[in-house]
């Protein structure tokens, strides 16, 4: 047996919108040695069902020889009918961390509709633990919807998942139609 995971959880939603859940999480991982995970996390919000909402968490446990905290943050926001915001923080807390691990997660999301086939989405990213900041940008237009598109996206920041980041522009262009 390499490997199993039991979760568990409860969620609760009150007439008042708010919603509170608990989980549970144990596992078994079979690497160059065994490992036995278990995570304990609470999470709260408010009007999580709809757009316009916000929530916090804290989850702690032990991953991979490690001890951790992990403390969570939400806000999602229409700004206009046409303009959205989302903002999240993650705080990640290990014990011990001789990789210097621990770190900061912002991301921030922004959709701008200027018509239901004209719209510009921009993402953020940072992580201090690996000294990250991305940015995209997508800008779309639909000519003849829903396939004929022109796309031009900006990209600040390339890498793998959880690697360092090189700071490199890219730009790209995509069109499509339909014959």
């Amino acid at each position: 047996l390499r490997s199993w995971q039991v979760d568990q959880s409860v969620e609760i939603d009150f007439r008042n919108r708010w919603s509170a859940e608990v989980n549970y999480t144990e596992e078994f991982k079979r690497f160059e040695k065994d490992f036995r995970n278990r995570q304990i996390g609470v999470d709260v919000g408010y009007n999580t069902r709809e757009y316009q909402s916000v929530g916090a968490g804290f989850e702690f446990g032990r991953n991979f020889d490690s001890d951790y905290r992990l403390w969570t943050a939400k806000a999602r926001y229409k700004i206009t009918p046409q303009l959205s915001a989302e903002y999240s923080l993650e705080r990640l807390d290990l014990s011990p961390d001789p990789e210097h691990d621990s770190t900061w997660i912002h991301v921030i999301r922004a959709n701008q509709f200027f018509t239901k086939d004209l719209f510009l989405r921009v993402f953020y990213q940072t992580n201090s633990a690996i000294d990250r900041r991305n940015l995209q940008a997508v800008f779309v237009w639909r000519y003849l919807p829903p396939f004929g598109t022109i796309q031009m996206a900006y990209q600040r920041g390339t890498a793998a998942f959880g690697q360092r980041s090189d700071q490199g522009n890219t730009l790209f262009l995509k069109v499509t139609t339909v014959f």
